[in-house]
């Protein structure tokens, strides 16, 4: 998949290609199951979903954070903290149940929205 991602400088076209090769690997594993329990085959849908792309991104994301950032994501994966004397402790890095490591710290502490959005949209309303 590596391959795949690096063959183009065009993200929508990369995100395309990954979300269809997911989705033949899953059809892959669906048919195979089904062999095992009756003669039928897996059911084919046609095109590729919003949904798909949401995974082809998380799965893209993945694939980048293990090549650039390989013990930071072992540690994190077995549930350990990131070593003190990794570059990106100050970010307080954490990994979500989706396994995409993400920026931890006070990020979590921001209000979703500001103050000031939400006087605009009373505002108008």
């Amino acid at each position: 998949m590596e391959d795949l991602v690096t063959r183009s400088s065009n993200w929508v076209h990369t995100l395309r290609r990954v979300a269809w090769l997911l989705r033949f690997l899953d059809w892959i594993q669906r048919r195979v199951e089904r062999r095992k329990n009756t003669r039928h085959t897996a059911d084919v849908r046609k095109g590729i979903n919003q949904e798909d792309l949401e995974v082809a991104k998380r799965k893209i994301a993945i694939l980048a954070q293990k090549c650039k950032y390989p013990a930071e994501m072992k540690s994190l994966k077995e549930g350990k903290p990131v070593r003190a004397s990794s570059r990106r402790i100050r970010l307080k890095p954490i990994m979500k149940e989706d396994g995409v490591m993400r920026v931890g710290g006070r990020i979590c502490l921001a209000p979703k929205r500001s103050q000031r959005y939400d006087d605009l949209d009373t505002k108008y309303s």
